[in-house]
Formats: structure tokens, C-alpha cells, sequence
């Protein structure tokens, strides 16, 4: 939510909300780097609709989680 002030797109609704056990959502903001992109990858595969409204693609949702690929 913190991130709602670069974006154009309320996130703050339905379809972007996903019931995670306190496991996952630990894992998916201080778990190891290839965790925490395969987690985002599964999830954001679970809402296309979304980020094609947002326009955001899944490899910047890996930046605002800081683990995208640096090259």
C-alpha cells in the first residue's frame, strides 16, 4: 500500500486483495530472493486483469519487492 502514491490505479480494491497465511505473507516480504519471486510470479498469474488495468507487468511487481534481476 505503500506504493499506491506512484500509481495511477486505486490497489486498494477487491480483486487485488489475497488471504495468505501468516507463513506466506512473511515469506513474500523477507523470504529468500527466489521464494519471493516465485511467490509474486504464482500470484500475479492469479490476477491478469489486474495488472493489465494497472498496466504493470509481473517483473516491476519483483522491484517493489526487491528482487528483480540487476544486470
Amino acid at each position: 500500500m505503500a506504493l499506491q502514491k506512484i500509481l495511477s490505479q486505486k490497489l486498494d480494491i477487491l480483486d487485488d486483495i489475497f488471504s495468505l497465511c501468516p507463513f506466506c505473507h512473511r515469506a513474500t516480504h523477507h523470504a529468500d530472493k527466489h521464494l519471493t519471486r516465485g511467490m509474486i510470479k504464482k500470484l500475479s498469474l492469479k490476477r491478469p486483469r489486474l495488472l493489465q488495468m494497472i498496466n504493470i507487468k509481473t517483473t516491476y511487481l519483483f522491484g517493489f519487492y526487491a528482487v528483480e534481476d540487476i544486470e
